[in-house]
């Protein structure tokens, strides 16, 4: 990976997390990104069972609303983990202005009309079954416990975090079909790969295929908490790229 591009002082990474998670999840990476220099966002998504409006409106229009006071001058890196990814050209929509790039982390590529449980069974064959099954069953899903999620956050304290801040959710958000706008992606996107399972494999196949900047850090999907400062670094190597592949796609 290669960065030919100082990034201006006044970029914003806007750090979107999945609804099933929460913001504390980008909380390290946003500060070893503040601390390099670099202005940071994290939007709080609202945490409502049964939003009068789908799951991903209600979702990116409190990311965009957050984003309302942005100067319109900052290059804005719109930057999702996880099922955040498939949020941003939603929120980007919404937003109504350009963003300098689009960051995919350890994330599904967002295709319209497509839901989350339709990316599951894609990128993991059969594992989309036994998931619907609990849904319709009136579940609440994920369920994770401190020894699911022992193998992939070695921290006994960032375990129990994740896990007080887990926020399930029912049928509806998993089968709800996501939009993506017409003429998207407006601006250049990179991937950064994180888990260490069959996870994401798919798209970030698919993102070296289509020659995006791309990073692999084998630390498995919640890296970003385990080792920020890595992950920080990382961010700002693939939006100096972004930068780059942008300046030179107006020449």
């Amino acid at each position: 990976m290669q960065n030919n591009a100082v990034l201006p002082a006044q970029s914003i990474f806007v750090l979107v997390h999945s609804a099933i998670t929460g913001p504390g999840i980008w909380e390290p990476a946003a500060d070893a990104l503040e601390q390099m220099g670099f202005q940071t966002l994290v939007p709080h998504l609202p945490y409502n069972l049964d939003p009068p409006q789908p799951f991903w409106e209600n979702h990116a229009a409190a990311a965009a609303e957050a984003l309302a006071h942005v100067p319109p001058e900052a290059p804005l890196f719109l930057t999702g983990h996880s099922g955040a990814g498939l949020l941003l050209p939603c929120i980007r929509q919404l937003v109504d202005r350009a963003a300098a790039g689009y960051i995919f982390v350890d994330s599904s590529l967002p295709e319209t009309g497509v839901s989350r449980l339709d990316h599951l069974e894609e990128e993991l064959p059969g594992g989309a079954e036994p998931v619907y099954k609990a849904l319709e069953a009136g579940e609440l899903l994920p369920r994770w416990s401190d020894e699911d999620l022992s193998a992939e956050i070695g921290d006994a304290r960032l375990r129990l975090a994740v896990i007080q801040d887990l926020r399930p959710h029912p049928l509806r958000y998993y089968t709800e079909p996501i939009p993506v706008f017409n003429g998207w992606p407006d601006a250049p996107c990179a991937y950064l790969h994180f888990s260490r399972s069959s996870s994401y494999e798919i798209p970030s196949a698919r993102a070296r295929q289509a020659g995006l900047p791309f990073c692999r850090l084998p630390g498995g999907h919640f890296h970003l908490l385990g080792n920020p400062q890595e992950t920080a670094r990382t961010l700002v190597e693939l939006a100096g790229e972004l930068l780059s592949s942008g300046a030179a796609s107006t020449r």
